[in-house]
């Protein structure tokens, strides 16, 4: 095993520790105060429960009231109560959606590289497939999959989005909250798939992924341990730096299997332009929600304080990453436009 094989299997085991935090974590959609009487902790739990479908009657009570002596007046009671309520199959909820995402990403990109070892149609896209290396296939394949992941997460990132992200509300639907949620790990899921998969990855690409998988998995760590949906509508507003990429790889698809030559400039231009756009949109919203949080608050919990201290590092070199792969993109759009110059023929010759 190479150097560079033990630095991948190292990150993988990394991330995965990642995965594990938010595991055991529960969200019901509630904030609760630290200040909550018993009562009203019971008030609160009653209507999680409602949410859950779940009678009241499944507790056990007997825990319950040993909870309640251990720590009276706590949100920790509630938190407990909250295990209870805990869909394990849930499609929404967070380890069965991880493990889910992973093998149905898996099969698909299966699929698709299977479709391209059979492929029987066009003869110049069956040469160039078949003179492509191992690692180039892997590549096409991540590009396809990319396609229908990053798309999928950002219908549900949109949808999901609605009240905390675009209406700036800070209450919303447990039903909008599940889809965010499911845009947040389908992120977080499909980057950890391409790090295994593909069999080379630059140096920026790989920084670009980690930090964006540990910006996933501790917000969503932060919010099902406090819920404070501040933290998820960070997570949401700095998801779209993944779930924007549609353009690139099918700039980048075209370009690999070398179909539609004479667009191949225009799209790489197109998509560094609009990447450049919306990921600087990004980052200036993110940082904006992160100053308001800043201003407004004169206390702060030991998430809050974390991310007080690491929010801006890691979305500026998140953002670095981006305006990188713009430049990629751009020279790739010069590249191919000196090459459509060079192959033109003058009509008069």
């Amino acid at each position: 095993m190479t150097t560079t094989h033990h630095w991948r299997l190292a990150t993988i085991l990394f991330l995965s520790c990642l995965h594990i935090a938010p595991a055991g974590a529960i969200e019901i959609g509630t904030r609760v105060d630290p200040r909550l009487k018993v009562d009203e902790i019971e008030h609160l739990l009653h209507e999680s429960c409602c949410l859950h479908d779940l009678a009241a009657s499944e507790f056990d009570l007997q825990k319950v009231e040993e909870y309640k002596q251990r720590f009276p007046g706590s949100a920790k009671a509630l938190r407990y109560l909250q295990g209870n309520t805990y869909a394990t199959y849930s499609p929404y909820q967070y380890p069965w959606m991880t493990f889910n995402y992973f093998i149905l990403i898996w099969f698909t990109s299966s699929a698709i590289y299977l479709y391209l070892e059979k492929y029987k149609g066009r003869a110049d896209i069956k040469m160039v497939i078949a003179s492509l290396s191992e690692d180039k296939k892997r590549n096409i394949v991540t590009y396809a999959v990319q396609i229908l992941g990053s798309s999928f997460s950002l219908f549900a990132q949109i949808y999901g989005g609605i009240d905390i992200v675009f209406l700036l509300k800070d209450e919303t639907t447990q039903y909008r909250v599940d889809w965010m949620v499911l845009c947040i790990i389908s992120i977080a899921v499909i980057y950890t798939w391409e790090l295994i998969y593909r069999l080379k990855i630059g140096l920026p690409l790989l920084i670009h992924h980690i930090i964006t998988i540990i910006f996933c998995q501790l917000s969503m760590a932060s919010f099902f341990d406090t819920g404070n949906i501040l933290f998820l509508r960070c997570a949401t507003i700095v998801g779209f730096h993944a779930t924007t990429e549609q353009m690139t790889f099918v700039a980048l698809l075209f370009y690999r299997l070398d179909i539609y030559r004479q667009y191949h400039s225009f799209l790489f231009y197109f998509a560094a332009a609009l990447s450049f756009i919306i990921k600087s949109i990004v980052a200036t919203v993110a940082m904006w929600q992160y100053a308001i949080r800043i201003q407004n608050d004169e206390e702060f919990d030991n998430w809050e304080t974390f991310w007080c201290y690491t929010f801006v590092p890691l979305l500026l070199l998140l953002y670095g990453t981006q305006i990188y792969a713009c430049r990629i993109l751009y020279l790739l759009g010069s590249r191919c436009r000196r090459r459509d110059e060079k192959t033109d023929i003058p009509t008069n010759v």
